[in-house]
């Protein structure tokens, strides 16, 4: 029978993360730049809904799919913008294990419900993995449990034993929005709710069924929504590094320890247990079967160097994830600057000076390891300013700039702390500011109290507040008479308020 409880998003991502702020609805960056939530009626919402199309379960407007949407775009903004950054993971091996077992590629979505897309997830009642299989469950299915191996938290084991159970249940009720409801409250709570309501139509029988059944197929209905409609809601998603991402599977078949993978192939043991959550003591036990290993794509041949040839020990699956870039246009709503790489920057130097995350600065650029080679250049994406009203402004602060706060020594950069209130205290920490390109001879003038800039080619609002000290992209827009950043374009002379 499979597990009751931990399934629906909202018990999920409690337990994902106890250090919520509490108290306060914005959610704050590092960088404590104002966020906006947008904010849209029922019938825009129904709209989008009808809109979809799902071959698992017809979305719906119903009071609990509003409820769980909601939940996802406004009440726990960080932990789906967190999820959301995990399809670039998950998704591609989903959809070929589905297909392959002639399943609706939409049932990629079962595992949000689930999970959000976290392999280590563990219920209350001890369901694990993406998938949250309970013990008995999951050795019925093929995955084995013991003291060395959970293959519950197998990616690529579990989601097959998804597909397993979900053909067995759909097999039985021959309609998927039953097989949701056994697979997440068992099949015999659903027949038992069949009985009684007399039909096999999930939303009639449903109030027949415990309450969180009864939410579980509107919770399935929320996550497809918010996978296909985040960028409505202005929700970003936070890619992991590129070695996550791009990654091979292989089989072993013979103990090797997690040290040993380490020092073939240069992968740090993070990054393996990353990878491989399944194994409990940094080892992969003999298996005649085979063992999954992952590993970064780039770092496979190391490995195979020293194993031998893939036909002989090791078996050789190729998982083609898609990349992060290829999945969005970064540069929709935002502003787009390159960096010039100089001597002695570090990206955790380049990311702190853009208000950016190192992971996010590695994926728009395709990059991983740890090391940055002077003048090359990276794309940078920071955010425009909204000015609509179907935007809510929330927790405002003085401005909208989205550069940290440069005090007047030159090489110290203050840095605004994590806080519940406006009231943070500021923390200073020394490092060398990136060096700012010169500007062209003619194009500023000055009088007593500003300075006239004409802007380039190309050149973003951010790029122009950047090269003025103590100057923010809304200063300019405000001393400018300017609503929307689009207004100003190459050729047009804007004035900069003398500092």
């Amino acid at each position: 029978m499979r597990h009751y409880s931990y399934s629906l998003f909202l018990v999920i991502i409690l337990c994902l993360n106890n250090s919520l702020l509490k108290g306060q609805n914005a959610i704050q960056s590092s960088y404590d730049y104002a966020v906006v939530i947008p904010t849209f009626t029922d019938g825009e919402i129904r709209d989008r809904l009808n809109r979809l199309t799902s071959a698992v379960a017809p979305p719906r407007f119903t009071p609990a799919v509003k409820s769980y949407i909601k939940t996802y775009t406004v009440k726990k903004r960080q932990h789906t913008e967190a999820m959301l950054g995990r399809i670039s993971i998950y998704f591609p091996m989903f959809e070929k294990y589905l297909s392959e077992n002639n399943l609706p590629v939409d049932l990629k979505y079962l595992s949000i419900v689930e999970s959000a897309l976290n392999p280590k997830a563990v219920s209350r009642s001890g369901a694990v993995g993406l998938w949250q299989f309970m013990p008995p469950t999951g050795k019925e299915n093929g995955l084995k449990i013991n003291s060395t191996v959970d293959e519950r938290r197998d990616p690529h084991k579990s989601t097959l034993a998804a597909a397993k159970y979900l053909k067995k249940q759909y097999n039985r009720y021959q309609n998927w929005e039953l097989a949701l409801a056994a697979y997440n409250g068992g099949p015999g709570r659903v027949n038992r709710a069949i009985k009684r309501g007399r039909s096999k139509n999930f939303w009639r029988i449903k109030r027949y069924l415990p309450k969180e059944t009864q939410n579980y197929v509107p919770a399935f209905i929320a996550a497809t929504y918010v996978v296909n409609y985040y960028p409505e809601h202005n929700l970003v998603p936070v890619y992991p590094d590129i070695d996550l991402q791009m990654t091979e599977l292989i089989k072993i078949y013979k103990k090797i320890s997690f040290y040993e993978i380490e020092q073939m192939t240069g992968v740090p043991m993070r990054l393996i247990e990353q990878l491989n959550p399944s194994y409990k003591k940094r080892y992969i036990p003999n298996s005649r079967q085979g063992s999954n290993l992952v590993l970064p794509n780039q770092y496979m041949s190391n490995l195979l160097s020293h194993l031998g040839r893939p036909d002989s020990e090791v078996k050789r699956i190729n998982v083609k994830p898609i990349p992060a870039p290829v999945m969005i246009d970064y540069s929709e709503n935002k502003n787009t600057s390159v960096h010039t790489i100089f001597a002695g920057e570090t990206y955790e130097s380049i990311a702190a000076y853009y208000g950016v995350t190192v992971a996010d600065l590695k994926t728009w650029n395709q990059r991983s390891g740890y090391t940055l080679q002077p003048g090359k250049e990276l794309r940078v994406y920071t955010p425009k300013l909204v000015n609509s009203p179907k935007f809510k402004l929330l927790n405002p602060v003085a401005t909208l700039s989205i550069r940290p706060v440069v005090s007047k020594k030159p090489n110290t950069i203050v840095k605004k702390k994590r806080s519940s209130n406006q009231s943070a205290t500021a923390k200073t920490e020394k490092r060398v500011l990136p060096q700012l390109k010169y500007l062209p001879p003619k194009s500023v003038l000055k009088d007593n109290e500003y300075l006239y800039y004409l802007i380039g080619k190309n050149e973003t609002l951010h790029e122009i507040a950047e090269k003025f000290n103590g100057v923010s992209m809304s200063d300019i827009l405000v001393l400018n008479n300017v609503n929307d950043p689009y207004e100003l374009k190459a050729g047009n002379k804007i004035k900069v308020k003398r500092k």
